[in-house]
Order: C-alpha cells, then structure tokens, then sequence
C-alpha cells in the first residue's frame, strides 16, 4: 500500500538555488484518513522580500525566533521516509528541500506526485489548475492561501479527489524495467533500514547506498524522472539488487563507507567529490586562548571534526561554545567572562574531547535488527574495528566481528552519531590482551 506526505513550503523567492524556506507543512495521508500533521515556520537566515511578505503575510519578525531548517530537517525526514511525496507543483517544493538538505551534506530523494499533473487527468477542460482556481471550481475551501498548512490541506483535499477519479499507480507500475533487471531480486529487499548493492549483468558492482526504506530507495533509482543521459545509462546498468538489513543507521552509514572504499562502484558520488568538505579547526586568539573556526577541508589543515555542510559545521561549534562556557560567543575573540585563561582552555577542550575522535578501546551498543537483538560497533587499539549483532545472552566477541574501514570519513560518521549522547559505550580491552586471555 503506498503513503504518503503531501508537502507545501512558503520561501523566499522562486528559485531554490537563491532562496530559502520560511514556512512548511506536512501531512501524512493513507488515501482515506490524516495520520500525522506537522507544520513550522522556518527562519531563513535572511530577509523576506516585500513582495513575498504581501503574498503570504509571513514577515521578518514571525520568522526570527523560529527554527532554523536543520532544527527541523529530522522531522522532515522521519515524517516521510519511505512514502510518496505530493505537492502542487511538486518540483517546486522538492527543489526547495533538496537545496536545504545539501546544504547539510544530504542527499533528499523521495519518489513524488505533482496534483497540477494528477488534476488534469481526474479534471480535464479546466481554464487553470493553479491551487486557488481548482479549489474554488471544485468547492474546495484553502483556510489560509499562500500559507502552507492551509495549502497542504487543500491540496491533501484534492488529492483525495483526484483518489476517486484517477488510478495513481504504485511505482512499480510506472516502471520501465531496465533490460535485464532480476524482478525476483527486488522482491527479497526489505522496507527496513540497511544498506543495498546494485549489480550489472556481468556481477559488477554498481552503486552502493543506504536508506531507512531500502525497498523504496531502490525503487527511486529505477523510477527516474527527467533522467539525464548518465542517469539513464546507470538505471539500463542495473540488473541485480542485494541488500543487508542493519536496523542501525550508524551500522548503514559505516558498512555504507566501508564497501564504497574496498570496491569504488562506478556511480557512487561520493567517489567523485569530497565528503566531509568543511572542517573545524582550532586556532590560537591574541589573548592565548583557543578559537573555534569553520574553513574549508585542506590536507595540511589539524582538523578538529569534519562536516559535508558549512551549516553543521557552525552548529558544532555553537554546541560547544554553549556546552563549554554555557553561553553562545558572539565570536571567537569574546572571552568568556568570569573565566580565568586556564579554566576557559580547560572547559572547552574537556568538551571537545566528548565530540571529536580520541580513538580508544570501547564498544557501542547501538539498534538491531529486530528488537531481541542489539548492534554493536568495536573499537579497539584507537580503530574502528568492525560491528556484530547480538542477543542480550551472547558475546559478540565471541561471535565474530564483520570488518569495517577505519579511514577520516569512517571516524566522523562514528563520532557525529556519539555526539548525540542516544548510545551506550563500554570499556573493551586492547587487541593483544583479549587474544592473551583466550
């Protein structure tokens, strides 16, 4: 059964490349019933022109206490990963996401309907199927246009409409299958979280990914909309899946990286361009003290912790400043006050400590794959050793450890998900010593 997430924003101009979101709203839809709403405003970090304040009577002040995309970038992804995304005039909401999305260094792909598109089908002959003119013919009521909780609602109104009239096909239906695509293949991957393998004929590996919804993700590669000519001769590529259920997203992201590292699949992105772009390094003030500084990655740079966007990058470094001194610094140079040089050296670098890679002996319980079973990522010797799946009664030690890479890239996906402080870690002794006592 497909679901969906039907999607307006507000922005601040027309284009995604030169603007930002300043409102949006989400509403999670089976076909028949509402399941989940969600709508915030969004401070852009920059002026709201006039003529958009006139259009959607958002203004400056309704926006400046409000939260920042990233605050809420979460959400938006939980509240629709693995669903259909539906919006009026779809590519001009998704274009939106995605650029706020790469701006954190993800990738936002969601299959997606357009209700203009969907509308002439259900509603042929009409003179305009802009959202106002196909509600008002249809005595559809949009409580609050041009804002986008009441837009989303109209347009979750329509689409309801549109379900009665029109068959919106599941995707596999708006398909045209690669030539020699292994249907059966596809039918042995879960909708659970994992990372899958993409193969051509000859069993050469394509492409690796990782998605909450393997399933689904899969399904976006071979659904591809507007293709490019690389994009098509990836899609005609594909003649094989395969996939392995993590139940962990930090398990997905490493396992992720590691089979990108040992077998640089030919369309994997991440193999063209730098993925941590942005570093945080530290530098010395003119009274002595350290600074925090947000630069782009070079090789000679002493880096702190690496980021794929500017924007988290300088959200690190507030999260410390804050954890730290237990205020925001307006900038580097403003001591802290109160603070002798010392105990400001000694709290900011105790926090640091917590957020950047130190290496160690340790293991971190994370998510399994079902909910009798536990993942576990080992670090041992200052390395990331490998991950396992246990039950509460098992020792993973015991059991064997699938290897993982321990490159930069590797330690930065392990130390940005222990930053969040949601996972367990205990003490684990060195290589040499657990060998000693078997």
């Amino acid at each position: 059964m497909v679901m969906y997430s039907i999607i307006d924003v507000e922005t601040t101009g027309g284009r995604a490349l030169d603007h930002q979101i300043t409102e949006i709203a989400i509403i999670n839809f089976d076909g028949h019933k509402i399941q989940e709403t969600f709508t915030s405003l969004v401070n852009p970090e920059r002026p709201i022109p006039y003529g958009i304040t006139h259009l959607t009577g958002i203004d400056d002040s309704m926006v400046s206490n409000a939260p920042k995309f990233y605050e809420i970038a979460k959400k938006v992804i939980e509240m629709t990963e693995g669903r259909t995304v539906v919006a009026h005039n779809a590519h001009f909401d998704l274009s939106f996401l995605k650029r706020e999305f790469q701006d954190l260094g993800y990738d936002y792909r969601r299959m997606k309907r357009c209700t203009v598109r969907l509308a002439r089908q259900a509603f042929p002959r009409h003179p305009s199927y802009s959202l106002g003119k196909i509600c008002a013919r249809l005595g559809i009521e949009i409580n609050g246009r041009h804002r986008a909780l009441g837009d989303a609602q109209a347009t979750t109104e329509l689409f309801a409409r549109i379900l009665k009239r029109v068959e919106v096909k599941e995707e596999e239906h708006n398909i045209a299958w690669p030539p020699h695509f292994d249907r059966q293949a596809l039918d042995k991957v879960p909708e659970s979280m994992g990372v899958y393998q993409l193969w051509d004929k000859d069993g050469e590996l394509l492409y690796v990914g990782r998605s909450q919804n393997m399933r689904k993700r899969v399904l976006e590669h071979l659904r591809v909309t507007e293709p490019t000519r690389a994009q098509m001769e990836f899609k005609n590529s594909i003649a094989h899946v395969t996939s392995q259920e993590t139940g962990s997203e930090l398990i997905a992201a490493l396992l992720e990286n590691h089979l990108i590292k040992i077998n640089r699949p030919p369309f994997n992105q991440a193999l063209n361009r730098v993925r941590f772009r942005w570093a945080v390094v530290a530098q010395t003030l003119s009274d002595g003290r350290t600074g925090l500084l947000v630069k782009q990655h070079q090789a000679q740079d002493q880096v702190l912790m690496l980021f794929s966007g500017r924007k988290s990058a300088e959200r690190f470094i507030e999260r410390i400043y804050q954890t730290a001194y237990g205020f925001l610094p307006l900038s580097p140079e403003i001591a802290p006050l109160g603070l002798p040089l010392e105990d400001a050296e000694k709290k900011l670098w105790n926090t640091l400590k917590k957020h950047i890679w130190s290496g160690g002996h340790y293991a971190l319980i994370t998510k399994g794959r079902h909910e009798l079973e536990k993942g576990v990522v080992v670090v041992r010797d200052d390395k990331i050793e490998g991950y396992a799946f246990v039950r509460d009664d098992e020792d993973f030690q015991e059991l064997g450890i699938s290897p993982l890479s321990n490159d930069r890239d590797s330690q930065v996906i392990l130390m940005q998900a222990m930053s969040k402080g949601k996972m367990k870690r205990y003490p684990l002794p060195r290589r040499e010593e657990f060998e000693n006592s078997l």
